[in-house]
């Protein structure tokens, strides 16, 4: 991890995608990777189901005292676990974090909260292409926006969002939609809202995505390949239709409301 510190530290950085990569890299390593052998599994969980222990009491049965002192204490550095009067238990951060991860204390995979925008000018639709190295692998072709990011209320969320592309909202809420990919291994839960780009002509590239108007006719001939559902949703805006709870299975479209 201390690369993507020092980077981030020291050489700021003026590509905000690039930025939002990095320290979601870094978050997923931190959540993933927290208890990294099975002494701090069995302290923390200790301390989930019992609440505070005496040290004679916490430490599993034949591991030596520098050992198990070794790994609480790699626990009160990452601020899970606090030395009390007595003995040990979780702080706060730690029952929440605690509460949050599966019965192997792991933060679980969840869908993705994505926010998307519809902007639409002289029949043509603003449509985000991922750079050809990740296109191999990827979608190539989708809606632009970004994720949605925690603690953030949707619309500010989406406001923040429209500005780094120098987008503007134009209204609330569309609608919204879950789309599982389930040979792509992606889930996602995504709100659609309307924008607009500046007058003139558009173009946003920061190596990873570039973001252009394609006429509306050619988005909604893109194939699921390249596209996954996103001629689906224009499609739903344009006759209307576009609400909450949209649901999108691939390969093949399951459209029902819920």
């Amino acid at each position: 991890m201390l690369p993507f510190v020092t980077l981030l530290s020291y050489r700021p950085l003026r590509n905000w995608a690039v930025k939002q990569f990095l320290l979601g890299t870094i978050r997923v390593m931190s959540d993933t990777y927290f208890l990294d052998h099975h002494i701090q599994t069995a302290i923390v969980e200790t301390l989930h189901l019992r609440g505070e222990q005496s040290f004679s009491s916490l430490k599993p049965r034949g591991i030596e005292n520098s050992l198990f002192m070794y790994h609480i204490r790699k626990l009160i550095t990452r601020g899970i676990v606090e030395k009390t009067t007595t003995g040990f238990a979780l702080t706060a951060n730690g029952a929440r974090w605690a509460n949050q991860t599966d019965h192997r204390y792991r933060h679980p995979k969840a869908p993705r909260l994505l926010i998307q925008f519809i902007v639409i000018r002289d029949n043509a639709i603003l449509v985000s292409e991922r750079a050809a190295h990740m296109a191999e692998h990827l979608n190539h072709y989708m809606l632009p926006g970004g994720l949605h990011s925690f603690g953030s209320e949707g619309t500010a969320a989406a406001s923040s969002i429209a500005q780094n592309f120098q987008l503007t909202l134009t209204g609330d809420r569309l609608g919204s939609a879950e789309i599982i990919l389930p040979g792509s291994d992606y889930h996602a839960l995504v709100d659609y809202y309307p924008a607009s780009a500046p007058t003139g002509p558009y173009r946003y590239d920061d190596g990873i995505f570039s973001m252009g108007f394609m006429p509306l006719a050619d988005a909604l001939q893109l194939p699921h390949e390249s596209a996954n559902f996103m001629p689906d949703i224009i499609a739903l805006y344009q006759q209307g239709e576009l609400h909450d709870r949209h649901l999108f299975i691939g390969p093949h479209t399951e459209t029902t409301p819920r």
